[in-house]
């Protein structure tokens, strides 16, 4: 309800996009939970 009344932004949130290449250290990212918040996966990305 929050993100679809747009009172929490979202898109501020995401602090990597990655493609499909880079799987192995978006994982890390997520596991290490240091320098992220919200890794987005897209398929289509090239690097």
């Amino acid at each position: 309800m929050l993100v679809a009344e747009k009172r929490v932004h979202v898109k501020e949130m995401i602090s990597h996009r990655i493609g499909l290449e880079e799987i192995q250290s978006g994982f890390d990212l997520v596991k290490n939970g240091t320098d992220s918040m919200k890794v987005i996966v897209e398929p289509n990305r090239n690097t």
